[in-house]
């Protein structure tokens, strides 16, 4: 029973990052890059958001004006 949905779990995670089901009549290395990017841009778009506030925190603590800033 375990198997089995850990089974389903996996298999609808590595097809959502590839795109979906539709993903399964392309080819390996196609989807391979496809789940690179898709790591890309989740990473990404979680530094963007930590690094992003923190930075101006950052410059603020260093002495910056509100003008320099933004």
């Amino acid at each position: 029973m375990i198997s089995g949905i850990w089974f389903w779990v996996k298999e609808n995670v590595r097809l959502a990052t590839v795109g979906g089901r539709w993903a399964k009549e392309i080819s390996a290395n196609t989807q391979r890059n496809l789940r690179w990017f898709f790591l890309d841009g989740m990473l990404g778009a979680g530094l963007d958001g930590i690094a992003g506030p923190l930075l101006s925190l950052y410059m603020l603590a260093l002495g910056a004006t509100s003008g320099q800033i933004g």
